[in-house]
């Protein structure tokens, strides 16, 4: 079976994309700033923030005119319904005023016509909510989409796939875990892989 180099584009103004012409599989989100210059490159998925009405609704305008940039790509909504929804319930019952940014947006109803749309399941949502809450993280805060896409390529890479990240400022919204995402998200090569003379070095992330 042939390795897939995956390769995580953040959202950050300038990252640097020499990675790209190396990946067999490029993966982006929100608003994908970057899918110009990646035009020329593979992008199955896009992941996407399905909570918060005023941001999602932001995102999702600035994503429909990229359709021709990102043909073939399936969008991931990041964020579990039923999941986010019962962490909604459970926040706004304790008084918690990050609840509002837990309610579902309707992403799907808007993207549905341009591209085919998953949801992250359930379980993967409760996984990395668990994982960043063992790392520190307070329960009414919420991973960033691009955690969550970073944690989502982790579960499926197999034995000789790698995974390079790119474009990460780590800054933003205040509802985010933000330092300690920055401990997390790290490059995955698989033995020898930086022996290879076909990939173009480059000190680790971050």
């Amino acid at each position: 079976m042939t390795a897939v180099r995956y390769l995580l584009v953040g959202n950050a103004p300038n990252p640097n994309l020499a990675a790209a012409k190396h990946a067999n599989a490029i993966i982006q989100f929100n608003a994908c700033p970057n899918a110009e210059a990646l035009a020329a490159y593979h992008t199955p998925y896009v992941f996407v923030v399905n909570t918060g009405h005023a941001t999602s609704g932001r995102v999702v305008e600035q994503l429909r005119p990229l359709r021709p940039l990102l043909p073939d790509a399936t969008i991931v909504l990041a964020r579990n319904p039923t999941y986010y929804t019962l962490k909604k319930w459970i926040l706004r019952e304790c008084g918690q005023e990050h609840w509002r940014a837990f309610q579902i947006s309707s992403a799907r109803a808007c993207l549905r016509d341009l591209w085919r749309i998953e949801t992250l399941s359930f379980l993967s949502s409760l996984r990395v909510d668990l994982l960043m809450m063992a790392k520190g993280m307070p329960f009414p805060y919420q991973p960033s989409t691009g955690l969550i896409a970073y944690h989502w390529l982790r579960q499926r890479l197999k034995p000789g796939d790698s995974l390079d990240v790119t474009g990460f400022t780590f800054e933003g919204w205040e509802g985010h875990p933000w330092k300690i995402e920055k401990t997390l998200l790290k490059p995955i090569y698989p033995p020898g892989y930086r022996d290879d003379p076909s990939y173009e070095k480059r000190p680790d992330f971050p």
